[in-house]
């Protein structure tokens, strides 16, 4: 039977949490709408029980559920491997520490059974790794309906279904052996895209304070460098130049330049990176790379209409000499902490 939908589940040492991820995708009151589901659990060189839980589901649902072993190759690697075995007409990535919210995913798939389109955008919310609610991420859009690829928001990795035959048409690939490449998903693929469609159902279930998780600060500083490299491969994408002819031009743009001033205020704000030499050093690179974006940093505030603070620019004049001109980002996060315990 043809597919409807392939959802890829980079796996790698997650068998605490597998078996929810799974179960959320097992539609008992409709087998029938369950059938055209394939859903590839790509097992990346797991050490624990995690293909196990997998054939498990492959056993009971071989209809739905198929298991691909293989060496380690981190996170792109599942994604790309996902994409060479994909059948469904659409095709969607599901963590493994994630879920998706059953009722949603019925009327998702049935929503998606009368759609023809490049680009489908959904909503969700936050929970814990018990499944502990922990508040939803805001739908984007007025309405429910078809949009054109100009009136495209920010993505993140997540809200995204893709018709499978796109990322064919680009030969998409996602790069591979690092982490932090999911923003490649909702990037390169956009400028194949000519409408899409907003679904403003709750559909993924993202788990938040996992230990060990990529956006953990520990996990973040010390890979740091892959954010660098893939901030640097939307570079040089944007200096080709081709990405100028497409509809989707305006949203390109503005994902390189807010991915990179997010990624600075990661690491200024929130991990109080000063002195990191890696962040030094792209920022002598991006002076010379992008001089536009490299401006524009400059006038980036922190997130505080009543403390406003242009944290790049005082970076850029100071942070060779830490004390005493980094008290005032010392003095700005010991603020930040106050008022979010306030609230």
């Amino acid at each position: 039977m043809p597919k409807l939908l392939t959802l890829i589940v980079p796996t790698y040492n997650m068998e605490a949490l597998l078996a929810r991820c799974l179960g959320s995708l097992v539609l008992a009151d409709a087998p029938a709408l369950m059938t055209q589901v394939e859903v590839l659990v790509i097992i990346d060189g797991a050490t624990d029980g995690s293909s196990a839980i997998a054939h498990r589901f492959q056993e009971d649902y071989p209809q739905t559920f198929r298991v691909i072993d293989k060496e380690n190759g981190n996170y792109g690697s599942c994604i790309n491997r996902g994409l060479q075995e994909a059948q469904g007409k659409y095709v969607k990535v599901l963590d493994a520490d994630d879920s998706l919210n059953p009722a949603a995913f019925r009327a998702y798939l049935e929503m998606l059974a009368t759609l023809d389109v490049d680009l489908v955008i959904t909503s969700g919310s936050y929970v814990t790794s018990d499944g502990t609610p922990h508040g939803e991420w805001k739908f984007d859009y007025d309405s429910e309906g078809h949009w054109p690829i100009e009136e495209l928001k920010p993505l993140w990795i997540h809200y995204v279904t893709y018709r499978t035959e796109i990322l064919r048409q680009i030969g998409y690939r996602q790069t591979e052996g690092i982490s932090y490449t999911d923003e490649e998903w909702c990037f390169y693929p956009v400028a194949a895209v000519r409408e899409f469609y907003t679904l403003p159902v709750a559909l993924y279930r993202y788990t938040v304070g996992r230990e060990g998780q990529t956006m953990n600060p520990g996990q973040w500083i010390k890979a740091i460098g892959n954010e660098i490299r893939v901030t640097c491969g939307m570079l040089d994408y944007l200096e080709v130049g081709q990405w100028r002819t497409s509809r989707a031009a305006v949203y390109i743009c503005q994902k390189v330049s807010t991915r990179i001033a997010s990624f600075y205020r990661r690491a200024m704000i929130d991990f109080a990176l000063y002195n990191n030499a890696e962040l030094a050093s792209f920022d002598q690179f991006l002076a010379q790379k992008n001089p536009e974006i490299f401006a524009e940093l400059a006038d980036v505030q922190a997130d505080s209409k009543r403390f406003p603070f242009r944290f790049v620019r005082y970076w850029r004049r100071n942070h060779r000499h830490l004390n005493p001109y980094m008290n005032r980002f010392r003095l700005y996060r010991f603020w930040l902490k106050m008022r979010a315990l306030k609230h």
